[in-house]
């Protein structure tokens, strides 16, 4: 997942590869129908990859992504100019989706579920509501842990995928595909290093590359060596 994710595809991801066949076959299957893709629910911490899956399906079906963070809206109807300028087929990123509050899903659930929406126009005896019919679109949402949310919100979500934790195998790929993107070398001790250190989690894996890739362009030639990933776990 270390490529650069403007650009990045389902083929290119490392790790999860259960959900990205889930993801190829929907994909695929929506294609065929003329149907959107269904709504995603991703959970897992964070540096887990799921912001990368979220842009890899995007660039798979070619559509736009607009994001939405529920932890960042002040009122509810903060969500109806994002919703309202949705194009047909575009994915809505929710991040922070255990941030939801009844009445941001009393928003979204219809929206979600029949493609459309109440807005209220005016204010007091002057007020009124008018019903507005929404591009179709597909919301993928993360979050960080398992937590409940409303239950008919839950219920507009047709896929669900915790993150699982990365393989040693998967984590050595991505290891080198990282000292690769950012042009530096990595010996095969040192992999095995970093590796172990990272235990399954892709977040730990990238700041401890992160830190050996600094240290290897200054004190190194940009060789990150098994007396590098030794420097770089002293100041961790």
């Amino acid at each position: 997942m270390t490529v650069e994710t403007e650009h990045i595809g389902l083929d290119d991801i490392i790790g999860q590869q259960k959900f990205i066949e889930t993801m190829k076959v929907s994909i695929a299957a929506s294609r065929m129908r003329g149907e959107i893709l269904p709504h995603i629910l991703l959970v897992g911490p964070r540096g887990s990859g799921k912001s990368t899956l979220v842009k890899a399906i995007a660039n798979e079906i070619g559509v736009n992504i607009q994001t939405i963070s529920f932890s960042a809206l002040r009122t509810p109807s903060d969500l109806e100019p994002i919703l309202t300028r949705i194009s047909e087929g575009d994915i809505v990123f929710v991040e922070n989706f255990d941030s939801v509050k009844q009445s941001h899903a009393d928003i979204l659930t219809p929206a979600m579920d029949s493609f459309s929406m109440d807005i209220v126009v005016g204010k007091g005896a002057y007020a009124k509501s008018i019903h507005l019919d929404l591009p179709r679109f597909t919301v993928i949402a993360t979050m960080d842990s398992e937590k409940k949310i409303p239950s008919k919100l839950r219920g507009c979500f047709s896929i669900y995928w915790r993150m699982l934790d990365y393989t040693k195998d998967e984590l050595q790929e991505l290891s080198k595909r990282f000292a690769l993107d950012s042009n530096v070398e990595i010996t095969d001790e040192a992999v095995v290093e970093i590796v172990n250190h990272a235990e399954g989690s892709y977040r730990k894996l990238t700041t401890i590359m992160k830190r050996s890739r600094d240290f290897s362009m200054i004190k190194s030639d940009g060789i990150i060596d098994i007396d590098i990933v030794k420097q770089v776990f002293e100041t961790l």
